[in-house]
Formats: C-alpha cells, sequence, structure tokens
C-alpha cells in the first residue's frame, strides 16, 4: 500500500521541492475527514490521476467518531503501484455500515472495472484554485461533486399558476371562419383548465335610438305590411272591393269594411312576416268611421293563435277625427311578430265599421334639435263639379285633405337629426308617403300621412368642418 504526501505535508526541504512522495505500507489505512458536521448519505469523487495502476487495493482510514453510512474517499497518487493491499484500520468508535470511494488516481490504468453508482458527479466550479480557504484543501487538486438522486423544485414565479381558466373573447365583428391564437406566457403550466366560449351572431340587428315622446317622429318603415302585402286577416268583411288587405295602401278613400251588422267583436289579424318580431314604438289607424264609444285594444303576440298575449294596450277615438295614433310611452325592448286590433263600437250608426290604412314600426326620432315653434298647415278641399246654366255647379264630395310645413333652423351638419331627415329625402323622395308626427304629445293635431312636393332647398352657414349650420324648409301633402 502506497501513502501520498502533498504539499506542505513533509518537512521544509526534506524532499524534493513539489515532487509527490509516497510510501509504500503494508495494512494501512486511508486518512478519511469529515469536514461537516452530521453529514448522512455522503458520498465522494472517485478520480484517476496517475498511470499504471494495476490491480490496486485502498487505505480507508476512518478517524472521525458517528460516521455513520458514508462512504470514503481512496486515492492511489503514486506511480507503479502493482499488486499492493489496502490496510483497513479503525481507529475511532462507533463506525457503522461505512462505505470506500475507491480511486485510482495513476493514469493507463489496465484491467480495471468502474462502477457507475446511483449518484451524480459533475466538475465543481466552486473548488478551483483560489475559490476555498487556504491550504484546508489539497494544493491545485481537481474535485468533483457528487449529488445524489435529488428531486427538482419547480416553482412558476406568478400568482394562482394551478387550475386556472383562460378567457377568450372575440372583439370583433362578423366572427365567422374566424381564427384565435391563444398564447399562454408561462413554462409549464400544469394542471391548467381552459374555456372556450364561442360567440356568433344569429340574425341580430342593433339601433341606438335615444327614445322621446315630445319631438318630431317620422315613420317611412312599415313592417306592418310584412313582405307580401297579404297579410292581414279579418273575421268579417262586407262583399266588394274592402278587401282587409288594402289596409297596406297608401290610398286613405282605398278601405276595409265589415259586413252590414257586424259592429262588435271584430278582429283585424296581422302577421309581418319577420320571425324575429317588430318593435312597435309609433302606430296609426287612418281613415276609420269610429265612434267616441267604441272600445279599440292593440294587441301583440308571439303566437299566430294568440294563445298568449305579450302585449296589449287600449286605443281611444278623438272626437272629429277620423284618425287614431299610439305612441310607446318607454322604447319597446320586446318584439312581436303578430299584432291584432279588436273592435267593438255598438253605437255606430252606420250599422259596419271602415278602416282606410293601418301602420306601425319603429320611428325616426329627433333629438334636441327641432323645426321652429311656428307650424303650418292648410286644408284642401277634393269634390267633383258639374257647371250648371244658373252660373252655379253641382258638387259631389270627395275628401279633406291636410298639408302641414315645418321650419327647421341651424341643423348641425354631423350630428344624427341633420342626417337622419337626409336619409327620409332620400329614401321616399317625392314618391312614397310617411307618417309625420311633429307633437307627439298630441299626435291629432299636425299628424300628417303624405309625401314631399319637393325636396328641400338647403342653406348651410358653414363656419368650419364641425360649424356647418344648415336652414331648410318642407312640406308635407296628404292629398299627392
Amino acid at each position: 500500500m502506497t501513502t501520498t504526501y502533498g504539499y506542505l505535508s513533509l518537512p521544509y526541504l526534506m524532499d524534493p521541492y513539489l515532487a509527490g512522495v509516497t510510501r509504500k505500507t503494508v495494512a494501512s489505512q486511508v486518512e478519511l475527514v469529515i469536514i461537516k458536521d452530521h453529514f448522512v448519505n455522503s458520498q465522494t469523487t472517485a478520480r484517476v490521476f496517475k498511470n499504471h495502476g494495476y490491480l490496486n487495493q485502498v487505505e480507508l482510514n476512518v478517524e472521525t467518531a458517528r460516521t455513520v453510512l458514508n462512504q470514503v474517499e481512496l486515492q492511489i497518487v503514486a506511480d507503479h503501484a502493482f499488486g499492493s493491499q489496502v490496510n483497513l484500520e479503525t481507529s475511532q468508535d462507533h463506525v457503522f455500515g461505512a462505505q470506500v470511494d475507491r480511486k485510482i488516481s495513476t493514469d493507463r490504468t489496465l484491467n480495471n472495472q468502474v462502477n457507475f453508482g446511483v449518484n451524480l458527479h459533475e466538475h465543481c466550479e466552486d473548488y478551483g484554485y483560489l475559490r476555498q480557504p487556504y491550504l484546508r484543501m489539497q494544493y491545485l487538486s481537481d474535485y468533483l461533486c457528487v449529488h445524489q438522486r435529488s428531486q427538482v423544485d419547480r416553482m412558476v414565479d406568478v400568482d394562482h399558476p394551478y387550475g386556472s381558466q383562460v378567457e377568450r373573447k372575440i372583439f370583433k365583428e362578423h366572427g365567422f371562419g374566424s381564427q384565435v391564437l391563444g398564447v399562454i406566457f408561462r413554462d409549464r403550466p400544469f394542471y391548467s383548465q381552459a374555456t372556450f366560449i364561442k360567440a356568433h351572431r344569429v340574425g341580430s340587428q342593433v339601433r341606438a335610438v335615444l327614445y322621446n315622446t315630445t319631438n318630431l317622429r317620422i315613420l317611412c318603415d312599415f313592417p306592418s305590411r310584412g313582405f307580401s302585402g297579404l297579410n292581414w286577416v279579418a273575421n268579417s268583411t262586407a262583399t266588394g272591393d274592402f278587401n282587409v288587405n288594402n289596409l297596406n295602401t297608401d290610398i286613405v278613400e282605398q278601405i276595409w269594411r265589415s259586413d252590414m251588422g257586424d259592429i262588435a267583436g271584430i278582429e283585424l289579424k296581422c302577421d309581418t312576416e319577420i320571425p324575429q318580431g317588430v318593435f312597435l314604438d309609433t302606430f296609426a289607424i287612418l281613415g276609420h268611421n269610429f265612434t267616441i264609444s267604441a272600445s279599440i285594444q292593440l294587441q301583440g303576440s308571439t303566437t299566430s293563435n294568440f294563445a298568449t298575449v305579450n302585449f296589449s294596450t287600449d286605443l281611444s277615438v278623438i272626437r272629429n277625427h277620423d284618425n287614431i295614433y299610439y305612441i310607446a310611452p318607454n322604447l319597446p325592448t320586446a318584439s312581436y311578430r303578430y299584432w291584432r286590433v279588436l273592435i267593438t263600437d255598438i253605437t255606430n250608426a252606420y250599422g259596419y265599421l271602415q278602416v282606410g290604412t293601418i301602420v306601425f314600426g319603429s320611428s325616426i326620432i329627433f333629438q334636441g334639435e327641432c323645426f321652429v315653434d311656428q307650424v303650418f298647415k292648410s286644408t284642401r278641399h277634393f269634390s267633383d263639379k258639374v257647371e250648371t246654366e244658373g252660373f252655379t255647379n253641382v258638387s259631389n264630395d270627395r275628401a279633406l285633405k291636410y298639408a302641414v310645413g315645418l321650419d327647421f333652423r341651424s341643423l348641425r351638419y354631423n350630428r344624427g337629426n341633420y342626417n337622419n331627415i337626409r336619409g327620409v329625402f332620400d329614401f321616399a323622395r317625392t314618391s312614397f308617403k310617411c307618417l309625420w308626427i311633429p307633437t307627439p304629445q298630441y299626435p291629432e293635431r299636425f299628424a300628417v300621412f303624405g309625401k314631399l312636393p319637393q325636396i328641400p332647398t338647403e342653406a348651410h352657414n358653414n363656419k368650419g368642418y364641425d360649424m356647418d349650420f344648415i336652414d331648410f324648409s318642407i312640406e308635407v301633402d296628404e292629398s299627392l
């Protein structure tokens, strides 16, 4: 057995300077020093530093008490050590189950067997030159660090990485055939959960309204006429040109009439033919012959047989007026496909009931800006006249028609009121009738169902891009 002495281990200059000195010993023991207290289940490094190490055994020397289940580093640092044997010696008490770490510190080892254990060996970066206290370890020696089967503590430096949910939203319109990129900006999100919510548009329509019941409202779109124009049903219809679908015409004189004697329990039912239904904020019955004591009720339902009545309101007849108007007090939030009018007028002297036109739907409503307080209203009498020899004529009285004139002052060009009324001009032009109600609080006073004789001329007081103020006047004529 050979024993190696390093730098400063022998008397000064008694041996060659910095030369490796070995002494052959028989049955010697290797010195085992455990620098740390209570270092249990530790393992030291096995390395080969020299050549020609054949069939050697290593000296085991344990000089520390209470060394339990430790592994000892055995080194041979001399060349040409042949057939030597290690002396195992225990110089302290209570050495239990110690294990020897066998190292061959010579180069060109022949016929050796290396046993790789369960521990991980790697170069120690912290054990190089000048990294440890002076002369506490072997001088200029290389070291290996040994790690037993350890566990890695994986930490995610974010709050609540487990059991989290990822919310995916699509904030764009037209969500058909789109792709969403989902990225989790954390490593290894274990046991995560993602909730996918698919949103898609199904026949939706959005209309922004600042609702009021005081300003001008214009009804030009009549969903009451359906798509076919043949969407009304009456439980009583007189013989002749009194078909119930005459309620859809612009000619108020083209009427529906009940059978003679049917003046109670009359039902006029409308199918708007719109599956999602109609929001009704404006309703009008034009050219009726009801008395002031008539009972009239407007109902809305989602079923054609009105098994469930979802909406109901009573209508009143205004004395000396043959038109009835209904203005919703609040913006409707429910729509219904089927609507009907129930009429009972047992005091009607005509013996029958008749109606010229029924229109309803959602109106265009002015906000803030409106017409000036001067409203012009004119009456026009239509009659067939035949001249006689007595310098007079015989006339066949036909109808009275009304026209209303409105003046608008300083409408802002970039605001909704001007854009809305320009939309009416572009849509209705001078061809289509619209229901104009200047004063919804008392609609029968100035309301007209008529056309524009001409599209008005606009006077722009232009002070800048957003300072354009417009003046114009319009006339709506029922007789056109």
